[in-house]
């Protein structure tokens, strides 16, 4: 999706085109803001802009490099999430593990991001990587990921989504572009619950009240209770 689809965070989005308008991308961001408010679709929007060929700085959406970002299969954007996660998406099995999926993002999995991220690119002029709840990094997993911080490989960007952003060391929050989200809009989380789950617009005004300014809270809200 183009940055211009993501709703609710006029000022995160300006921050990010201003840096894409002035080719001044920092190579380490850091989205943070509460759970569900679209911190991580922004970052799948930035990845397209930094790589979509047909309208580049915006992203358009429609193009297979956009489409291919977005399914998560484009060779040079890489995901880093706990294991636990990955299964609570589908995208792995339990089986796929030896032992029981981990909460936390692990050292092997920074150490296998770092030595992909040390080769060319296969298809693009760059490498972006996500890491999705960067704050539940162990500190092993941390100090690993200092020195590709510290020493990134030219063109890379990291864009690292954090609820819970004090729990980062302060010299992984130091290194990076602080990009803040804040609660979604009462009526953006109830026009979008409305669509979603067809329930009438008392309810879905009601949901979003309880919600909290959280578009994924609302959607896991009883809406009939």
């Amino acid at each position: 999706m183009p940055l211009s689809d993501i709703e609710g965070q006029p000022r995160a989005m300006e921050s990010l085109r201003a840096a894409l308008r002035h080719r001044a991308v920092h190579h380490a961001w850091l989205f943070a803001g509460p759970e569900g408010v679209g911190k991580e679709l922004a970052g799948i929007a930035f990845a397209q802009a930094l790589l979509c060929p047909i309208e580049p700085g915006e992203g358009c959406g429609r193009c297979e490099v956009c489409g291919r970002i977005a399914r998560r299969n484009h060779p040079d954007v890489r995901w880093v999430m706990p294991e636990a996660e990955l299964v609570a998406r589908g995208l792995a099995a339990r089986s796929d593990f030896a032992e029981a999926p981990s909460r936390w993002i692990k050292v092997d999995q920074i150490r296998a991001l770092e030595e992909r991220l040390s080769r060319h690119p296969l298809e693009a002029e760059r490498h972006v990587a996500l890491i999705a709840h960067a704050d539940a990094m162990n500190e092993p997993a941390q100090n690993a990921f200092l020195k590709t911080l510290e020493e990134p490989p030219p063109g890379t960007v990291l864009i690292l989504v954090a609820s819970n952003p004090d729990v980062l060391l302060p010299t992984i929050r130091s290194r990076c572009t602080r990009v803040q989200f804040v609660p979604l809009p009462d009526a953006l989380v109830a026009r979008k619950v409305a669509e979603a789950r067809k329930i009438d617009e008392p309810a879905a005004q009601l949901v979003a009240a309880m919600a909290g300014g959280s578009l994924a809270r609302a959607m896991a809200l009883d809406s009939e209770m």
